[in-house]
């Protein structure tokens, strides 16, 4: 099964919180990037984008994570979609 599209996510470094369009919720280590330390090195952390469609999220053309490996992050976020809809860091939805 193909995961659902990401609707919303925010970042409170270094977990990216995201909501997919079935309200499933997913907390995604960013550490586990291997550009993360480019990232942080350089204060990028917070310029991340939805892509369009919510097939993942990105930092720019050559940095991105994809909704599949959000998705499979192996840490479920509580069932409250309160958890990425409140004032974050960071927060980024379809239209943003």
């Amino acid at each position: 099964m193909k995961p659902p599209k990401i609707r919303q996510f925010r970042i409170e470094d270094p977990v990216l919180h995201a909501e997919f369009e079935d309200g499933s919720l997913r907390d995604f280590n960013l550490r586990t990037l291997d550009f993360y330390d480019l990232l942080k090195r350089e204060g990028r952390i917070a310029q991340a984008t939805l892509d369009p469609g919510g097939y993942g999220i990105s930092w720019d053309d050559e940095h991105d994570v994809s909704e599949n490996r959000v998705w499979n992050a192996l840490t479920p976020a509580s069932t409250s979609t309160s958890s990425v809809q409140r004032s974050p860091q960071v927060e980024r939805g379809e239209g943003a």
